[in-house]
């Protein structure tokens, strides 16, 4: 499972990466706009394996989304629980029936 913040402070829960990159697009990623976390609490943070690309001519311009990666955060990692305190919705997901459910998951692994 992977959890996604965004800006707007909506969660989401999906399964794995693939989901991941086809709910978010890379340049709103490298711009962050979203923050990930593992289903352990660990902060997971973008390596781009491919970049994004701008390309166009005067004021026709385009953005084609790079490919990422997750790994985990080696400095200064947010904490889970604190980013949750600022969420106010979270989208319908397979996993989880509300908010509440996703604080008591990350309590029981002490993050």
């Amino acid at each position: 499972m992977i959890f996604i913040i965004s800006e707007d402070q909506t969660l989401e829960v999906v399964e794995n990466i693939s989901d991941v990159l086809m709910e978010c697009e890379g340049v709103d990623v490298e711009d962050g706009v979203f923050l990930f976390f593992n289903e352990e609490g660990e902060e997971l943070v973008p390596h781009f394996t491919s970049p994004n690309r701008h390309d166009g001519f005067w004021i026709f311009k385009w953005v084609e989304s790079g490919k990422f990666i997750l790994n985990p955060c080696k400095d200064n990692p947010r904490g889970v629980i604190d980013e949750l305190q600022q969420v106010v919705e979270m989208k319908p997901n397979k996993f989880f029936e509300n908010l509440n459910d996703v604080k008591k998951h990350f309590e029981s692994k002490k993050v």
